[in-house]
C-alpha cells in the first residue's frame, strides 16, 4: 500500500511506501521528528508517531494552506477491502510569516470606452501587507521571477530527430545528437541564423545522448544499438570517428568523469556501462552496473565519487564509483513516476529527477550517498530531460509538449 499527501501547490510526500506487507490497519501520526516505522505483527501494524517514508513534511513549509489537500491511498491488492475511517491535518505557523507574493493573472474584461477602476491590495494569511509588482503574464510556460524572459532567436531544421545537445564553453558551437542522422555541428555565432557546418552519419546506431571533453576536442555519443562512439571534433568542419565500444543494451545517454578518463553509459536494459576512454582509439570496459535494468540517464557528482542513475523501473539509484573497477550500489529510491532524466546542481548539493508524469523531484545531497526528497514540482505534462543554469538558479525541463 502507498499513502501520499499532496498540498494545494502540488508538493507530494510519501507517508507510506509499500510498508508492512500484508499486515492490517494503520493508526498513526506522521511527523518529521517521529520514529522510524516498525511493522507490528498485531493490529494495528502501523502505529505511533512516525516519520514519512519518502520526503519530509517540512517540504510544505511556507506554502499556503488554502486549497485542496489530497490524501492518496493506493492498495495494490484490491480483493480484501478497506476504508479510511479518520484523517486530519494539524497545521502550525512557526515564527514570523514569510511574505512570499502569490501570482495573479488578469481576470477583468472590459468593453471599449468603459472605465474600470481597480483597487489592488496584497495580504498574507495573517492579514499583513504584501509587496507586489505588476508584470505581464507569460504567453507560455510559467512565470519564474521578475526579470526572467525567453524568446526564440533562431532555429534550424535537421533531417533527423534531435535528442540531445551540448554547447561549447563560449556558446558559439552546438553539437547535436540527431537520431538516425548522427551528429550535427551548428555554428551559433549569429544566434538568429544558426548554420550547420558539418555532420557525421553514425551509421548503424541512433544518436541519443552526447557529452564533450573539457578541451572540447572530443565528443562522446550514446548511439543506441551501436553503443558508445568517440568522435574527434578538433576540426569542427571535418568530424571523424576515433573509436567505439558496442554495449550490450541500448545506449541512451553518457556522462564523463571529472578527469575525462571514464565514460558512464546509460544503457537501458544493459544497466550502466563503465568505459575507460583514456585512449579514444581503444575504449575498453571497466565494469557493468547490473543492478540497474532500465537506465535512461546518468549524472556524476563534481568530485567524481558518486554516480546518480535515473532508472525507469527502479527509480533513483546511487553508486559509489571511487573504485571504478568495483562500483558499489549505496542507495535505491523508488520514485512515484518513471525516472527518465537526472541532473545535479553545479555545486553538487541537489539532484533533480525528471519523473515523467510525476513531474520533477528534488533531492538534497547533504549526504551524497543518501538523497533526501525535499520537494517536487508538477509540470503539467510528461517530464523527460533536464538542464540547469550555471548559477544553479534556473532548471530547464524538456517535457512532452514544451520546455
Amino acid at each position: 500500500m502507498r499513502v501520499n499527501l499532496a498540498s494545494p501547490a502540488g508538493v507530494s510526500v510519501g507517508l507510506l511506501v509499500n510498508a508492512c506487507g500484508a499486515e492490517n490497519d494503520i493508526d498513526a501520526v506522521f511527523d518529521d521528528s517521529g520514529a522510524e516505522l516498525e511493522c507490528s505483527v498485531t493490529v494495528p501494524s502501523v502505529s505511533g508517531v512516525i516519520r514519512p517514508q519518502s520526503g519530509n513534511l517540512s517540504s510544505f513549509n511556507e506554502q499556503s494552506t488554502s486549497g485542496d489537500w489530497t490524501l492518496t491511498v493506493i492498495d495494490q491488492y484490491n480483493l480484501d477491502g478497506g476504508s479510511i475511517d479518520y484523517f486530519a491535518l494539524e497545521i502550525e505557523t512557526d515564527g514570523e510569516w514569510s511574505n512570499t507574493p502569490p501570482i495573479a493573472f488578469s481576470q477583468v474584461a472590459a468593453t471599449p470606452d468603459q472605465v474600470v477602476e481597480l483597487t489592488l491590495e496584497g495580504l498574507d494569511p495573517e492579514r499583513l501587507p504584501l509587496t507586489y509588482s505588476l508584470v505581464n503574464p507569460p504567453v507560455a510556460g510559467a512565470l519564474v521571477g521578475l526579470g526572467f524572459s525567453a524568446e526564440e532567436l533562431g532555429s534550424i531544421d535537421t533531417s533527423g530527430t534531435s535528442r540531445d545537445v551540448v554547447l561549447s564553453t563560449d556558446g558559439k558551437m552546438a553539437y547535436l545528437a540527431d537520431g538516425s542522422s548522427g551528429i550535427r555541428i551548428i555554428d551559433l555565432t549569429d544566434g538568429t541564423n544558426p548554420v550547420e557546418i558539418s555532420n557525421l552519419d553514425t551509421t548503424s546506431g541512433n544518436a541519443r545522448g552526447i557529452a564533450i571533453s573539457s578541451d572540447e576536442n572530443t565528443l562522446y555519443l550514446a548511439n543506441y544499438s551501436a553503443g558508445l562512439q568517440i568522435i574527434d571534433v578538433t576540426n569542427a568542419s571535418e568530424p571523424s570517428l576515433l573509436g567505439d565500444y558496442n554495449t550490450s543494451g541500448y545506449s541512451q545517454d553518457v556522462v564523463l568523469s571529472p578527469d575525462g578518463n571514464t565514460a558512464f553509459i546509460a544503457d537501458q536494459q544493459g544497466g550502466v556501462d563503465v568505459i575507460d576512454v583514456s585512449d579514444g582509439l581503444n575504449p575498453s570496459s571497466v565494469a557493468t552496473l547490473a543492478d540497474s535494468t532500465n537506465v535512461f540517464d546518468v549524472d556524476i557528482s563534481p568530485n567524481g565519487r558518486y554516480l546518480y542513475v535515473a532508472d525507469r523501473t527502479a527509480g533513483l539509484l546511487v553508486y559509489d564509483v571511487q573504485d571504478i573497477t568495483n562500483p558499489v550500489l549505496v542507495a535505491t529510491i523508488e520514485t512515484s513516476g518513471v525516472a527518465t532524466g537526472i541532473i545535479l546542481s553545479n555545486d553538487g548539493s541537489k539532484a533533480y529527477v525528471a519523473d515523467f508524469s510525476a513531474g520533477i523531484l528534488v533531492y538534497d545531497l547533504t549526504n551524497p550517498a543518501s538523497p533526501v526528497n525535499v520537494g517536487n514540482y508538477e509540470t503539467g505534462s510528461t517530464s523527460l530531460k533536464l538542464d540547469i543554469s550555471d548559477d544553479d538558479e534556473t532548471l530547464f525541463v524538456a517535457s512532452s509538449d514544451e520546455v
